[in-house]
């Protein structure tokens, strides 16, 4: 499939779990210990080559990376346009 060139600003989703998102050197999934981002963290897309998107952003330990993630696997989308909203705080209950 050839590499589609976009410029698009995604999220990474709560799809990741805790550990975050893999970045890859190329769309593949064979590599040991990739740098990974964390759910909730912004990115700029550059391609998207089938289910593979290349990308720029910030790595967990707080280090500029750039790379291949999956956009999605089965059911589960990893990376979206849509930007995530802040869970908000319970209100306060009424003082009588």
């Amino acid at each position: 499939v050839a590499p589609e060139v976009v410029k698009t600003t995604m999220y990474v989703t709560d799809a990741v779990g805790e550990t975050g998102l893999a970045v890859r050197s190329k769309p593949m999934s064979d590599e040991k210990e990739p740098p990974r981002i964390a759910k909730g963290s912004e990115v700029q897309a550059t391609e998207i080559q089938g289910d593979w998107v290349k990308l720029s952003g910030t790595d967990n330990t707080g280090k500029s990376v750039e790379g291949w993630s999956a956009q999605k696997l089965g059911e589960a989308v990893y990376l979206s346009t849509t930007k995530p909203v802040a869970p908000t705080a319970p209100a306060a209950p009424e003082k009588k």
